[in-house]
């Protein structure tokens, strides 16, 4: 069966003594030879790893797979199936970076400032992924987005873009670009350390989204015509370049706790 030319056609000719087929006796009348040695054919074609691993399934999965196998536009419906668990991955991936960068930035802040400050950083959403508490204060906000491929950009969502007006001086993008990152465990990193170089943090948001304000506080109205659907602000390549590393944000966000809250902060030289 490997090399038969007419591999696709004796299969198709199986597939037709099912019984739910409409004229499964006839096919079976017309060929018998193929009806009476089908489970010898279907042995041979059953030969190889990957067989193997579709037979060594459970029956439930086998049957399911044997269901996806007929679906007549099978090729768009496994890239679908294989962009959706990709996409699921690099979600769950990305929510492991923003704990881990939550939990480092916290040690730091607990280490360098005076210690009868209560300092924390908070996972929360709509309008950020982190937050800073002093003493149960928000002071400061950070989003983090990660990027997968090098042609897709950076973007953020409305509360985001609107979060970060609001706090110019106060709100932080966290950009992590692992379009770069070779290594085996992309998703499912366990340190932190082994993304920072591929890490930028851009300090002055507020101030280049200014001009988006008034478009987002229009859009959305039901009587007049306005932007309507998920729209949201695309962050420049370049921009996000221009950011600082890891060790230069921790700096810059005690300096900024520290100047604007009264807080004194061991030194941060080591």
């Amino acid at each position: 069966m490997e090399n038969n030319l007419y591999r696709r056609n004796i299969i198709d000719i199986i597939r037709n003594f099912k019984p739910d087929q409409k004229n499964n006796e006839l096919y079976e009348r017309l060929f018998p030879a193929t009806s009476r040695n089908k489970s010898a054919i279907l042995v041979q074609l059953a030969d190889g790893d990957a067989s193997f691993t579709i037979l060594s399934q459970n029956e439930a999965v086998i049957k399911k797979l044997a269901g996806i196998a007929g679906h007549p536009n099978l090729d768009e419906l496994i890239k679908l199936g294989e962009d959706a668990l990709l996409r699921k991955q690099q979600e769950e991936a990305e929510m492991q970076y923003k704990k881990k960068i939550g939990n480092h930035l916290e040690e730091v802040l607990l280490k360098r400032l005076s210690q009868n400050i209560n300092a924390k950083v908070v996972s929360e959403q709509d309008g950020q992924d982190l937050v800073v508490y002093i003493d149960e204060k928000p002071v400061y906000y950070i989003e983090v987005k990660s990027k997968w491929l090098e042609t897709t950009p950076i973007r953020i969502s409305r509360n985001q873009t609107l979060r970060a007006h609001e706090n110019p001086n106060g709100f932080a993008l966290c950009s992590i670009d692992m379009s770069k990152y070779a290594g085996v465990d992309k998703y499912e990193v366990e340190n932190i350390e082994s993304v920072i170089d591929f890490m930028k943090f851009n300090t002055d948001l507020g101030s280049k989204v200014g001009h988006l304000v008034d478009i987002y506080a229009n859009a959305h109205q039901l009587d007049k015509f306005s932007l309507d659907g998920d729209y949201r602000t695309l962050i420049p390549a370049g921009y996000i370049k221009e950011g600082m590393d890891l060790v230069g944000f921790e700096i810059k966000l005690l300096k900024y706790i520290e100047s604007n809250y009264g807080m004194q902060r061991t030194d941060i030289s080591n």
